[in-house]
Order: C-alpha cells, then sequence, then structure tokens
C-alpha cells in the first residue's frame, strides 16, 4: 500500500479530532519555561557575505555551546513529556490515524485497521509523516490552531525556523 493523495479538506477536521483526543491542549498547559525554551532557541549567527548565517559548531563560544547544551537538554525533556501525552492518548487516536491514512491512500479505512503486517503499517505511517506535503499541512495546521487556541499561542508565540526574521 502507499500514500497516493494529498490531505483534503475533511482530514482537516479528522486532524483536529486527533490532536484534541492526543490532548494537544493539555500538553501546552503543562509546559514549563524550559519547555517553551525549546521553541525559541536560535542558533549563534555571524555575517557572511554581508548575510546572516548560521555558526558552524566550531565557532560557538564558550557560552554559545552551554546554551545549546541546555537547549538539548529542554529539547529531550520536552520531546520525552510529549511521548508521554502521546502514549497516554494513543488508544483514543488509533482510529483518526487510520482514517487519515485511508483517505491519503485512497482506501477505506477499515483496510487499513485490519492490515496484517505491521512492518508495512508502520512504514506507511512513516512515510505518510514524512511527505512533504504532510509536513506543509501540520505546518498549516499549527498556524491556524496557534490563532485559535489561546494556551497555545500564549505558550509557544511564533515559532521561527533557524535564521528566519521575526515579521
Amino acid at each position: 500500500m502507499e500514500i497516493k493523495n494529498v490531505m483534503g479538506a475533511q482530514d482537516v477536521w479528522t486532524m483536529v479530532s486527533l490532536l484534541q483526543k492526543i490532548d494537544i491542549v493539555g500538553l501546552i498547559d503543562s509546559m514549563t519555561e524550559d519547555d517553551k525554551k525549546v521553541f525559541s532557541y536560535q542558533p549563534p549567527m555571524k555575517m557572511n557575505g554581508g548575510k546572516l548565517v548560521p555558526k558552524t559548531l566550531k565557532e560557538y563560544t564558550e557560552g554559545e555551546r552551554r546554551a545549546l547544551d541546555k537547549y538539548n537538554i529542554n529539547q529531550y525533556s520536552f520531546a520525552m513529556k510529549a511521548i508521554g501525552f502521546l502514549v497516554q492518548n494513543i488508544d483514543k487516536c488509533k482510529d483518526d490515524v487510520n482514517k487519515i491514512l485511508a483517505s491519503a491512500c485512497g482506501v477505506e479505512p477499515d483496510e487499513i485497521a485490519n492490515m496484517q503486517d505491521g512492518v508495512e503499517y508502520i512504514r506507511l505511517l512513516r512515510d505518510f509523516l514524512t511527505r512533504e506535503t504532510t509536513r506543509d499541512f501540520f505546518s498549516e495546521a499549527w498556524s491556524l490552531l496557534s490563532g485559535m487556541t489561546p494556551s497555545l499561542g500564549n505558550a509557544l508565540g511564533d515559532i521561527k525556523t533557524p535564521g528566519e526574521s521575526s515579521k
């Protein structure tokens, strides 16, 4: 089985249902200040040919290395907390996950739910999550949700990729 379709309009509502079941708002509400730093870390920058570019690791000062180490610890800690929320609630989400995968493959959800090969299911899920169109979908959904959900917007603010300037 393979991913054939981009995510459609109905998938938005399935995704909202999935995020609600995972308790994403509960995860956000439980975030500590250190957790929030994971989303605001910016790598040290330097000027190169008139452009601001990230420094290489060997160019970091001692303070920048300590900041990176703290960021990595915060990132790991938050990732473990997020995984805990996911594991705690994953059984509530399987129907939504199967529905989204079915939509992406152009099959019925029962066909996904009844796959006999667990390895094939995991590969299908991985393929789905690593597609550029899926990343774009999650990025847009994140943007929409952070504007609609005060706790999400207040907790994280604008998430920027390294090197992206403030708007």
